[in-house]
């Protein structure tokens, strides 16, 4: 039994507990400080606009809310990307806060801290860090690999989710990825004989796959099994080789419950159709592109995307950097395999098999599009966590052995792998931040096209999103005061104004005269209203010129009309007319009214759905 003060390295070896603290210490350190540097960024680009898919997600929940979606429906909408957490969080934010944008993207960075956190504590508890003849300055090279992992995760080469709202359920998808990998790994190098303890752990764990398969993982859970099913396989073997069966069949459960999820999701789909038409056959039959592609995947996690064009770095160097990678890792992994499976953490064989599926999953999905489709910002927070793994391999392999000395050939490469990463995260974290004046114009160009109801298709591309999902999003914002309209309360500030040519209000609507002006405001939806005519009333016309769009309606006595006003895309005045009016003390017995009636207007309202669809 260890002694007070004493705890357990990954091998069984004593450690001093104070240890446990430095690394907590050195890890938090680490996250904090890239965590505020994150903050920083957030406040000067100013995200605060709702665009891209949170628009169209927007308009589904609501449906969904309402009875006009199913669950199942909002689950299986996006084919290849089946979950909740998006939807999730959305509403969450909706219910809570009316929509804070800037609160999510500042929440991401919480989430991204914790990821980096994990991994850097998990990186400093590692045994090689006891052994061989490593460097005497060995508490450097720990902070050092502790920044670096906390650096990667924070990159802003990954600004697209760190100022869409979306990436928060986002990175909680890829902490909840880390969190298992973690579990798995403890469940997997347990020693002893398979007792309760290990079947509430793997019982635990498969309760936790399935869920982050059906409800977390979306188009990321293939990637995510595949890791853990080729992680589980290598121990497996190994275990075999070593003679240690006892409990192999409980440390498969979790992955066998995952599984099955993922069988069962794929099973709602179209089978060997992928989400955009591709079929097994064709993929295959592209496996040498897929791998070309797969390469510049993995190399986006070295540099920002947008950095490369700006620092006149040739795309072609992308893929010897994503192949340098594969290098180093396969070199790292073969290095394991010599030492023992279990001679450290098998957190690293996750993440690099992880990275390296959703490369290949990138590369079939999104392939049609060329390099730079996936190389895209919003696919880094996968891809990196392969290069976190790569290095993490890499460094345990020359820790372990001893090759530290700058007359070994291994260091010098490490060192220049080493350099070439911070160099690529230099340049990216400068590019952004100097940009971020330009994003913040962005954002609010964005906040301006929903504030006018999205009026035409440069505002929507201005949103990253179709016209019609774009000016439905914008119409519920207004409608429930959410994001940009919640100071202004539910309309937000959508209100039609009677600008002349009207009688005093009256408790269900007002009279019109014979002429009569609507301001309209510019608020994306459309207006709609009834008008009436009263029995005992003379029949007219009603003449509406709503810019140029002239028509008339023929209207009967007691036979009320609705009136639609499309959206034209800014505000406006909307001239009513009728061909005659009807004064009631003239022209109805008994009647004392002296004014001069044409319609009486009533339920005046904005409607956003789609044109001809039943609200």
């Amino acid at each position: 039994m260890p002694h007070r003060g004493q705890g357990l390295d990954t091998s069984g070896r004593l450690l001093p507990r104070d240890g446990r603290v430095r690394s907590l210490l050195v890890a938090a350190c680490a996250a904090l400080a890239f965590g505020a540097l994150h903050q920083a960024f957030v406040t000067r680009a100013h995200p605060d606009a709702l665009y891209m898919d949170s628009l169209r997600l927007l308009y589904q929940l609501q449906e969904w809310q309402q009875g006009r979606l199913s669950f199942v429906e909002l689950w299986g909408l996006g084919s290849a990307h089946r979950g909740f957490i998006n939807a999730l969080a959305l509403m969450a934010n909706v219910r809570l806060f009316s929509l804070d944008v800037m609160l999510a993207n500042r929440m991401t960075g919480v989430v991204v801290a914790t990821v980096a956190f994990l991994l850097a504590y998990r990186l400093d508890r590692e045994p090689f860090w006891q052994r061989g003849r490593w460097h005497p300055r060995r508490g450097l090279w720990r902070a050092a690999a502790a920044l670096a992992i906390a650096g990667l995760c924070f990159s802003w080469a990954g600004f697209e989710l760190f100022t869409l709202d979306l990436g928060l359920p986002l990175w909680t998808k890829n902490l909840c990825f880390v969190l298992f990998f973690l579990a798995h790994d403890r469940l997997l190098r347990a020693q002893g004989s398979a007792g309760a303890g290990q079947a509430w752990t793997a019982l635990a764990l498969a309760v936790a796959g399935v869920v982050i398969v059906m409800f977390v993982g979306m188009g990321w859970s293939y990637a995510y099994a595949g890791a853990v099913a080729g992680v589980q396989l290598l121990a497996a073997f190994h275990d075999l080789r070593g003679g240690r069966r006892t409990g192999l069949l409980l440390r498969c459960v979790p992955l066998l419950a995952l599984l099955a999820a993922l069988g069962w999701s794929l099973a709602q789909g179209g089978g060997g159709q992928g989400e955009d038409g591709h079929s097994f056959a064709k993929l295959f039959g592209t496996l040498p592109r897929m791998a070309e592609l797969s390469l510049y995947a993995l190399g986006a996690a070295w540099i920002g995307v947008e950095t490369l064009a700006q620092r006149g770095v040739p795309l072609g160097l992308v893929p010897w950097l994503g192949a340098a990678g594969l290098v180093a890792a396969a070199c790292g992994i073969a290095s394991r395999l010599r030492r023992g499976l279990y001679s450290g953490s098998l957190v690293p064989l996750y993440l690099v098999g992880y990275g390296v599926l959703t490369a290949l999953s990138l590369a079939a999905a999104r392939g049609d599009g060329g390099p730079m489709a996936v190389m895209a910002s919003r696919y880094y927070m996968d891809v990196v966590l392969f290069l976190v793994g790569a290095l993490w391999l890499w460094l345990e392999a020359l820790a372990s052995g001893g090759r530290t000395s700058p007359a070994q050939p291994a260091a010098w490469a490490f060192l220049a792998f080493w350099l070439a990463v911070g160099a690529g995260l230099a340049l990216t974290y400068d590019r952004e931040w100097k940009a971020t004046p330009y994003r913040a114009d962005a954002f609010r160009a964005m906040n301006q096209a929903l504030r006018a109801g999205v009026p035409d298709e440069a505002a929507a591309r201005l949103l990253q999103s179709p016209l019609e999902h774009a000016r439905l999003g914008a119409g519920i914002l207004r409608e429930r005061g959410l994001a940009l309209f919640a100071a202004e309360g539910p309309g937000g500030g959508c209100e039609v104004r009677r600008a002349g040519g009207w009688h005093a209000a009256e408790p269900t609507g007002a009279w019109m005269d014979g002429a009569a002006v609507l301001a309209v405001p510019a608020c994306g939806c459309a207006l709609v209203a009834d008008a009436y005519l009263p029995e005992g009333f003379a029949a007219r016309r009603l003449r509406i010129e709503d810019g140029a769009d002239v028509r008339e309606i023929a209207m009967q006595p007691g036979q009320p009309a609705r009136v639609a006003f499309p959206v034209l895309g800014g505000a406006r005045q909307v001239r009513l007319s009728v061909s005659r009016t009807t004064v009631p003390a003239a022209e109805i017995p008994g009647s004392g009214d002296q004014r001069r009636l044409g319609l009486f207007w009533t339920g005046m309202r904005f409607e956003c759905v789609p044109a001809g669809e039943a609200r």
